[in-house]
């Protein structure tokens, strides 16, 4: 099954080199390290079917709609303030805008959590959380 999705960190969309230079290939796709504006696509054709903003820097000038891919939204209470706090104000902007959003502030967690073996707590099921979003949403169906 081929999507389009969107991920904090790592896009799924077709070639496309990350600031850095760099390209990485992932399913379907390339990955490129991006803060993510649903906005940004031109088309329905060119927008993810949703997004995933872990712990991301965040645009200003992102436009939010009703039509806004849904978000999974994960950062930790202890990231920069523009995140710890702008993730939580992009979810209410979300909302407000009509769009589907889940927010998860992990408490006593600073940036870049990620997906190690070292990491402890509630935080370390951040993964399962976002697997669960995917499923209630139908995008893990064959």
């Amino acid at each position: 099954m081929a999507w389009d999705i969107a991920v904090a960190g790592t896009v799924c969309l077709d070639d496309i080199t990350t600031p850095h230079g760099h390209r990485e290939n992932q399913q379907g796709g390339s990955a490129v390290y991006s803060a993510l504006a649903a906005s940004r696509w031109q088309s329905a054709a060119e927008r993810p079917a949703f997004q995933a903003l872990i712990y991301p820097a965040l645009p200003k000038d992102m436009k939010l709609s009703k039509d806004t891919p849904p978000a999974f939204l994960a950062c930790g209470e202890n990231d920069r303030q523009n995140i710890s706090q702008g993730l939580p104000e992009l979810y209410l902007a979300m909302k407000k805008a009509g769009a589907s959003a889940e927010l998860h502030v992990f408490s006593g967690v600073g940036h870049g959590f990620g997906l190690r073996e070292t990491t402890k707590g509630e935080v370390a099921g951040w993964l399962a959380r976002f697997h669960e979003w995917m499923g209630v949403r139908g995008y893990l169906k064959p």
